[in-house]
C-alpha cells in the first residue's frame, strides 16, 4: 500500500489531498511501530531512527507541496461561473498569483480555461452592433478571450493528458475561432473514449451545427436526449439535455426551411451562439 502511494505520488499530486496524506502517514506510523521479538537487538537501533527520518522527510515534503496547493486554491473561487463576471485584469492577476504558488496545480489551469471560455460564450450571446468599429473591437475581444482559454486548457492538458474533458472544452473554444478541423479531431477523440457522454455529444452536435451540417447536428442532439444519467457542462453546472432540446428544435426548423451548408467561417449560421 505504502509503495503504491509513493509510486502514485511520483506521477500525480495525490499527496496534495489532506485525507490521502493523513492515511499514508497513519500506515507508515503503524508499520514503524511494529516490533519483532525474534529480530536481533542490533537491528532496531538503526531501523527505527531511519524510519523516523523517512516519515519526517515525507511529512515535510507533503506539507510543503500541500501548502503551495492550498495557497494556490485560496486565490480562486471554487467554480468558474462564480468569477466569470470579474474584470479581465483581476482574473489575470489572480491566476498569475495562483500559478506562482503551484505551477503544477491542475485545478488552477482548468479553472483558467473555464472562466475565459464562459466569458467568451457570454460575449457571443450579446447582440452584434452594426457599427464597424464596435464589430472590430468585438472580434478582437473574442480572439483575446479564446487565446487565453486555449492557453490554459493546453496547460491543463499537459498536467493531465488523460482528462478527455479538457480536450473537448478546448475544442469548443477552437470552434468559436473557426478552427473546425482541429476541433473535429479533439471531439472525435473524446467521443471515442466516452461515446455516451452528454457533454461530448452536445458540444460535438453544436460543432456540426456551426459547420452547417444540420442533419449530423440533429443526430447528435437526439443522442444527448437518449443518453442516460446527468453530466453537466464542466464549470457551468448546466444540464446538456435542456440545451439539446432547444438546439434540436432550432436545427429542425432550419432543416424544414431548407437550410444549406455554411459557406464560410464568418457567416452567421448558428443562432444559438452566433
Amino acid at each position: 500500500m505504502v509503495t503504491a502511494m509513493l509510486v502514485h505520488a511520483w506521477v500525480d499530486f495525490n499527496f496534495h489531498v489532506p485525507a490521502t496524506a493523513i492515511s499514508s502517514f497513519l500506515l507508515l506510523g503503524l508499520a514503524t511501530a511494529v516490533t519483532w521479538p525474534e529480530r536481533s537487538s542490533r537491528g532496531p537501533r538503526w531501523i527505527h531512527p531511519l524510519g523516523l527520518l523517512l516519515i519526517l522527510g515525507l511529512a515535510g515534503i507533503t506539507a510543503w507541496f500541500g501548502a503551495r496547493t492550498w495557497l494556490a486554491w485560496r486565490e480562486l473561487p471554487s467554480e468558474a461561473k462564480d468569477w466569470a463576471n470579474w474584470p479581465e485584469d483581476r482574473i489575470r492577476d489572480r491566476l498569475a498569483v495562483a500559478e506562482g504558488w503551484d505551477p503544477s496545480c491542475l485545478p488552477v489551469a482548468e479553472l483558467g480555461g473555464d472562466v475565459y471560455r464562459i466569458k467568451l460564450l457570454e460575449l457571443f450571446a450579446k447582440a452584434v452592433e452594426s457599427d464597424a468599429g464596435a464589430t472590430a473591437r468585438r472580434q478582437e475581444e473574442i480572439r483575446r478571450l479564446a487565446e487565453a482559454a486555449d492557453g490554459w486548457y493546453r496547460k491543463a492538458g499537459k498536467l493531465n493528458p488523460m482528462d478527455d474533458t479538457l480536450q473537448v472544452r478546448r475544442a469548443t473554444v477552437l470552434d468559436l475561432l473557426g478552427q473546425f478541423d482541429e476541433a473535429e479531431k479533439l471531439y472525435l477523440q473524446g467521443l471515442h473514449m466516452r461515446p455516451h457522454s452528454r457533454f461530448f455529444l452536445l458540444t460535438y452536435g453544436n460543432h456540426l451545427w456551426r459547420k452547417g451540417d444540420l442533419e449530423g447536428a440533429a443526430v447528435q442532439f437526439e443522442k444527448v436526449l437518449r443518453a442516460p444519467g446527468f453530466s453537466p457542462r464542466p464549470g457551468e453546472g448546466k444540464d446538456p439535455a435542456e440545451e439539446a432540446r432547444s438546439m434540436l428544435r432550432q436545427v429542425k426548423e432550419q432543416i424544414a426551411k431548407g437550410g444549406g451548408k455554411r459557406q464560410s467561417s464568418t457567416s452567421r449560421f448558428n443562432p444559438y451562439e452566433d
